[in-house]
């Protein structure tokens, strides 16, 4: 009798192109694919001997796979491959794989169970991510390296959205405002500022965002402090909006409080000098000890002189005192060096020739 077997063929072609196919895929992959069953090699396709530092695949084949696997993942990786004979799901996992060399490669290991020649198998897709783990090795290393910069910094760091929103604030803030890094997060620093800076520093982060990665110059205003009070802070801020690890305005803030206050009393001191200086009946006057040019003079002297106070600043001392200029500077000379008064008898000249006796300390 005879059977016509014309669809059997077509579906044994058929299937048989398909396998070809599959099989040319795997063995074109460039990621390693291999078959391993009962414990050993059964196939390895070519990315497969190359991450493993093989020449050929038939070093591998045969090989037990633990063999490939460093001592403390062996334990994980016969519990994976019992899983996937029971059927388990088995979710990608990312392993050490040691290279025929003893080279370590980290790998992303996916599996799922087969039949290879009859027999039960497990089929793995296994992904070299060497790089990628070096990659994020040293992101995070240099994450934790700013994180402990920024902590450890003198100066309050900020990073501020668009609108002002505070996004992030360093340690720091601790020490100068008062307040906990947390305790601002979400609120908008604009709200801090005193009434009479507010205009002038929205003006200044407004000229930031307008210049995204520049900079900004210094901008000085004051901040309201937890316990009511104000600090004087000197920012500058970098629009860092467009940085996709930042997404940010960055400002960078030194209390300055002290400084103000010790150039306000120096500046009060000076008025408080002048004053004493201007209203004295004694004549006073300024002078350079090295080109003995006038810097300064009050009324009195002035007045004993003839001179106004802008002809005598374009005067030296050799202009009015009459002694001779070797004795002028001798005598300057020991003040400076001694750093002692002068007390004495000198001669100086009006401006209308008079010639005065003065005494001098």
């Amino acid at each position: 009798s005879a059977h016509d077997i014309t669809e059997r063929k077509q579906v044994e072609e058929a299937l048989k192109e398909s396998e070809e196919r599959y099989r040319l895929l795997v063995d074109l992959s460039p990621e390693m694919v291999a078959v391993h069953s009962e414990g050993k090699w059964v196939y390895v396709n070519d990315a497969g001997v190359k991450l493993i530092g093989a020449s050929d695949p038939e070093e591998l084949i045969g090989k037990p796979v633990m063999d490939l696997v460093p001592p403390d993942y062996r334990e994980i990786v016969r519990s994976r491959h019992s899983q996937i004979e029971r059927g388990e799901s088995n979710p990608s996992m990312e392993q050490k794989l040691l290279r025929l060399d003893g080279q370590v490669v980290e790998v992303e290991v996916a599996s799922s169970p087969l039949t290879y020649q009859g027999k039960p198998a497990i089929q793995s897709l296994v992904r070299d991510i060497t790089e990628r783990k070096e990659t994020e090795r040293k992101l995070r290393e240099s994450e934790e390296r700013f994180r402990s910069l920024i902590q450890n910094a003198s100066d309050l760091i900020t990073v501020l959205d668009e609108d002002g929103t505070i996004r992030y604030e360093s340690p720091t803030i601790e020490r100068i405002l008062g307040y906990l890094p947390e305790e601002r997060i979400g609120k908008n620093a604009f709200d801090y500022l005193h009434p009479d800076d507010e205009d002038r520093s929205k003006a200044t982060f407004t000229e930031a965002l307008t210049n995204p990665g520049q900079v900004q110059r210094p901008v000085e205003f004051r901040l309201r402090h937890k316990d009511g009070s104000w600090r004087y802070m000197e920012t500058t801020r970098t629009n860092l909006l467009n940085d996709p690890a930042v997404k940010g305005v960055v400002a960078n803030s030194r209390d300055i409080t002290e400084r103000r206050q010790a150039l306000e009393a120096l500046r009060e001191n000076e008025e408080r000098y002048r004053a004493v200086v201007e209203q004295s009946a004694e004549a006073i006057w300024l002078f350079d000890p090295t080109s003995k040019q006038v810097l300064e003079s009050n009324t009195a002297f002035q007045e004993m002189l003839g001179y106004t106070a802008e002809e005598l600043k374009e005067m030296t001392n050799y202009d009015f005192v009459t002694h001779s200029r070797q004795n002028i500077d001798s005598a300057i000379q020991r003040i400076v060096r001694e750093r002692k008064g002068f007390f004495g008898e000198r001669k100086y000249r009006r401006k209308d020739g008079a010639v005065l006796d003065v005494e001098v300390s």
